[in-house]
């Protein structure tokens, strides 16, 4: 069992939030709010939750990964 390296999932994650974070700022701007002939906001608002369903599932891949490992190397049990 090996763990997929912390720094991998780091950048996943903030390459993820940075993906909503730039979704939520071009939403907020003046362009979309008044123009909705050319923006979703529906679709919008579905992107932004699959983005933060993306990161649940990484994080919750990740720390299932953690504790299984904890429970394996560190914590071995030995059945006689």
């Amino acid at each position: 069992m090996k763990l997929r390296p912390e720094q991998t999932v780091k950048n996943k994650l903030i390459s993820i939030l940075d993906d909503i974070e730039e979704k939520l700022e071009e939403m907020q701007t003046e362009e979309y709010q008044l123009n909705t002939e050319d923006y979703d906001l529906n679709k919008d608002l579905f992107k932004l939750l699959r983005l933060i369903d993306m990161a649940r599932k990484e994080l919750k891949e990740w720390v299932t990964d953690f504790i299984f490992y904890l429970d394996f190397y560190l914590y071995p049990v030995y059945y006689y």
